[in-house]
């Protein structure tokens, strides 16, 4: 599986749709960040998009990049993999606040589940 180091975060596509994204440690996600995440999304995706976000790491998101989570059109899905209560409280919170379209999202402590999930949820486009 192919891993691309983008200034923030590592991304790992999981198939042609799906992209997991493990963000660093301890950092503070930003616009220009988040830039250069999507970016690469639509550099490396033709079709629509499902985001993978690993949250194995803990970080946090400017309130600016908060709002920018989603804004590509082509993001049809995103699915959060988290290790416990706290930082699923967090994404939850996060999701509802930055995205302002109809985007499917949910989040798992199961990485298997989350990437079924994904595929499923893409298949009804």
């Amino acid at each position: 599986m192919s891993q691309y180091r983008l200034s923030f975060c590592e991304v790992i596509p999981v198939s042609d749709q799906i992209t997991e994204t493990i963000v660093d440690e301890d950092i503070e996600v930003n616009n220009v960040m988040i830039a250069e995440y999507h970016e690469w999304l639509a550099h490396h995706h033709d079709g629509n998009i499902g985001l993978l976000i690993n949250k194995k790491n803990h970080y946090s998101y400017s309130f600016d990049a908060q709002l920018e989570i989603g804004v590509i059109d082509k993001i049809k899905a995103i699915a959060v993999i988290v290790p416990d209560a706290a930082r699923e409280i967090a994404a939850n919170a996060i999701l509802n606040m930055g995205i302002r379209r109809n985007i499917s999202h949910h989040v798992f402590y199961s990485r298997t589940k989350a990437i079924k999930w994904l595929e499923e949820e893409l298949a009804k486009f």
